[in-house]
């Protein structure tokens, strides 16, 4: 059996048209931060959770050039869980 691979740090964007309250706050002055192993698992953590209404992913590296462009800073942290802290109306996806 093939270990799992560990977890790593994606940000999701989102352009002005993107506003929405539910079931996070978000708005262009902001991102999602988002733990998964992959890109591919990270997108479609988003997607199950937010849809498609969102602008960019970029992997930590990437994301470190632009984070000053994002005043409201992390508005919230997406895991396997569902989102976690900040402004998340809820902490955890139930089963």
């Amino acid at each position: 059996m093939e270990a799992a691979l560990p977890d790593r740090r994606w940000f999701i964007t989102f352009g002005p048209g993107h506003r929405r309250t539910d079931p996070i706050t978000v708005t262009h002055n902001g991102w999602v931060e988002v733990l998964a192993p992959t890109e591919l698992e990270a997108r479609q953590l988003v997607i199950s959770e937010l849809g498609r209404k969102w602008s960019s992913i970029y992997d930590e590296e990437d994301f470190e050039q632009d984070r000053r462009y994002y005043a409201q800073g992390c508005l919230a942290v997406l895991t396997k869980n569902g989102f976690e802290g900040l402004n998340a109306r809820r902490a955890t996806r139930t089963a």
